[in-house]
């Protein structure tokens, strides 16, 4: 394509990307570009949405999952410079909105989301960082219940997690399938919903239960044929029995 072609191209999605916006089509966008992996949508939507200054708590928190999923996307393509970047602007986000908020859990899980990523991107820092991801999250849960994202940060947590450090598959196991069924009632249309799914799916591959392990992802094939990474990458590798980990995976979040 010419330059002035793809001049065009972006000018005209950056426009589409608005009206959608406004039209609160921000959740299938969202999740469409998931499905594909398209990071360049995907970043222009973060930000439309933040030049559209959200002023409701909803609003603002599906600002936060946009970062969310930018910067673990960047970091699962490798961009791991450009992801610091992000993850900078992602936490000042998240600052603005605690100042507004500050008994808001989902915020707090969200902070506990921020210092994971510190710690895939820093790992040298971990030993420093873990005790402040597990405060978040536990603040998250006493604030607001055990939410989507508070237990997917749990989750994260003990399926990353060393066992010398407190690591417990079968503990993640768990909490991914509460993460999941909470997205699968009250927020269906998600791209959390599929992305908590897939990670449920592959945490009971790591405990050994490979058929139920097929059936979620068969549940989330059926609902959505194009979702690229449980029918490329997962599906796959039931196989031999292997997992995805961060680091070998394409998906946008962990």
């Amino acid at each position: 394509m010419k330059k002035g072609g793809i001049f065009l191209f972006l000018f005209w999605n950056i426009i589409a990307v608005g009206l959608l916006a406004n039209n609160n089509d921000t959740d299938k966008l969202f999740k469409n570009y998931f499905f594909t992996n398209d990071m360049e949508s995907w970043e222009l939507l973060v930000d439309s949405i933040t030049a559209s200054n959200p002023g409701t708590i909803d609003e603002k928190i599906e600002l936060l999952y946009g970062h969310y999923g930018l910067v673990a996307g960047l970091i699962g393509n490798d961009q791991k410079g450009k992801a610091m970047e992000k993850l900078e602007i992602f936490d000042d986000t998240i600052e603005q909105f605690l100042d507004d908020y500050p008994d808001n859990g989902v915020l707090y899980a969200f902070k506990a989301a921020s210092v994971a990523f510190r710690i895939v991107l820093q790992p040298i820092r971990a030993p420093f960082l873990s005790s402040s991801h597990l405060k978040y999250v536990e603040k998250a849960i006493d604030l607001c219940g055990e939410k989507g994202l508070p237990l997917t940060e749990r989750a994260n947590s003990y399926y990353f997690r060393p066992n010398l450090f407190g690591g417990d598959k079968s503990e993640a196991v768990e909490a991914y399938r509460k993460a999941f069924y909470y997205y699968k009632e009250n927020a269906p249309d998600h791209w959390m919903y599929y992305n908590t799914g897939a990670w449920y799916g592959n945490s009971l591959v790591s405990v050994g239960e490979k058929e139920a392990a097929a059936e979620i992802y068969k549940m989330l094939l059926k609902e959505e044929p194009t979702f690229e990474w449980v029918r490329d990458e997962l599906i796959p590798a039931l196989d031999d029995g292997s997992v995805i980990n961060f680091f070998d995976s394409k998906d946008f979040t962990h």
